[in-house]
């Protein structure tokens, strides 16, 4: 095929005409834009028009190849420097070509695993909306632990309570007021989630204070909503087919998202 018509110029085209039409079509078929296959060989039609249009020698040559044979020897130096670029070129183009691959493969599966991850997400939320559960416990014992921290900080203090059937942390007013030694101790109402028995709050009365409290490090007492986050994110990939880089970057979303809550759910 004719370099020119690929190009779409004529064969009297200046340099600057010739580099605009081609960064045009470039961008026009750029794989980001355009993943088909007709696209990308598209894309090596162009370049390898370009090469010689843009080239005063390869030019001259393909419009008087008997011609330029007598008026000018090329050096074999510019000749090997030449098709060393090429090559590289080639080499260069054939990885970008495996590793687009190798990512479109891994986003049809990614995208594949997100499905339950939604699914999952959902029954979540609605597990925050359906009437909790009501549990009367007696604490049996209540202690404070340090989280692990950062080399130049001991991490977070928190207080924890243990029931019948519950660990649950609590607030420090709480754990210091509560009298875990008494002989009859009060007991406290724990509320929970009714599909994962997630605790939300904990009610107790002692002497003449009733304690209502929310109960604090759970994933849906987090400073962003994870389930509705998980929702959200998971609902994104599922919905895009085509494949994109950024669909690509948020594929990997909803499965850190879910070991995020696992983690905080053990």
């Amino acid at each position: 095929m004719d370099p020119y018509d690929i190009l779409g110029i004529p064969s009297n085209a200046t340099p600057d005409e010739i580099r605009k039409a081609y960064y045009t079509l470039v961008k026009q078929y750029h794989p980001d834009k355009n993943p088909s296959d007709e696209a990308t060989e598209r894309v090596r039609l162009i370049n390898a028009a370009y090469e010689i249009v843009s080239d005063p020698i390869r030019r001259a040559q393909y419009q008087r190849p008997a011609d330029v044979s007598i008026a000018y020897e090329e050096d074999p130096i510019e000749a090997y420097k030449r098709e060393f670029k090429r090559k590289r070129w080639e080499k260069e183009q054939q990885a970008k070509a495996r590793r687009l691959a190798r990512e479109q493969t891994t986003y049809k599966i990614m995208r594949i695993v997100t499905f339950p991850i939604f699914f999952f997400a959902v029954v979540l939320v609605l597990d925050d909306f359906l009437p909790l559960h009501r549990f009367v416990e007696t604490p049996i014992t209540g202690w404070q632990e340090r989280l692990s921290g950062g080399k130049y900080s001991k991490g977070e203090l928190i207080s924890r309570i243990q029931t019948e059937n519950f660990i649950v942390r609590i607030p420090h007013k709480f754990h210091l007021a509560y009298p875990y030694y008494e002989e009859n101790k009060p007991p406290i109402e724990i509320f929970v989630t009714p599909l994962f028995d997630i605790p939300r709050h904990i009610h107790c009365s002692l002497g003449r204070y009733y304690w209502r409290m929310k109960v604090p490090g759970t994933i849906h007492t987090q400073i962003f909503q994870v389930p509705w986050l998980l929702l959200i994110i998971s609902s994104f990939v599922v919905a895009r087919k085509k494949f994109s880089f950024w669909n690509y970057v948020m594929c990997f979303l909803p499965a850190l998202l879910l070991a995020f809550v696992i983690v905080v759910m053990a």
